[in-house]
């Protein structure tokens, strides 16, 4: 019984990582997590080293209330606006709207700049929130549907894990402007992934299978 648990395991790993779309949307969600992350580990940082700990510790709370109300009031309308977008190329854009709102971060100095640029990134957040799983469950086999969704969450979970270590050791040595930049070229290499994929994609459509 035990034998045949692992030589399903194994096919299992087999099946997934032998679909070369699915592959790399794992690569690229797990840049994305690892930027996203930054957002609750350097972000609140920035803001008591800016405004002081107090109003930096309110400021960011106006920044997380800015996030929440974007997402509770633009959702309906970014998903009706990119109906016709594919899931890979709105992805792509929602990557955009990170490289805007971080880079804003980079250089933000007042409130209104940072209320400006969370409600810009959060845009974002929109589209990839909106188009990750589905992407999944469209370009995965209808029998491993739940255990290739289970696979992603624990590959991609990798990106929020390092995310605040490696903005750490960032900070250590460089100034809040430089993480930014640095997430804002992580974000650029995300958007040029997801075309990529959506590129697999269209091949798979045309040609057949993408398996590696």
């Amino acid at each position: 019984m035990a034998i045949v648990f692992r030589q399903q395991q194994k096919s299992l790993w087999r099946l997934f990582f032998g679909n070369r779309m699915l592959v790399l949307y794992v690569v690229a969600f797990t840049l994305y997590n690892f930027i996203y992350v930054q957002h609750g580990f350097a972000l609140p940082l920035q803001m008591n080293s800016i405004f002081g700990t107090q109003a930096g510790t309110e400021g960011y709370g106006w920044l997380m209330s800015v996030n929440a109300l974007t997402v509770l009031l633009m959702t309906a309308c970014v998903i009706h606006l990119t109906l016709r977008v594919s899931r890979a190329i709105s992805m792509a854009i929602g990557c955009l709207f990170y490289v805007v709102g971080f880079g804003l971060y980079a250089v933000c100095s007042s409130l209104p700049t940072f209320l400006g640029a969370t409600f810009i990134w959060t845009i974002g957040e929109i589209l990839l929130a909106t188009n990750g799983n589905v992407f999944v469950n469209q370009h995965a086999p209808s029998t491993h549907r739940a255990r290739f969704n289970s696979i992603v969450s624990v590959t991609t979970g990798l990106g929020s894990t390092l995310g605040p270590f490696v903005g750490g050791m960032i900070l250590a040595h460089a100034t809040y402007a430089f993480l930014w930049m640095v997430m804002v070229g992580t974000a650029i290499l995300i958007s040029i992934l997801f075309v990529w994929l959506r590129v697999l994609v269209v091949n798979s459509e045309t040609h057949g299978s993408v398996a590696l």
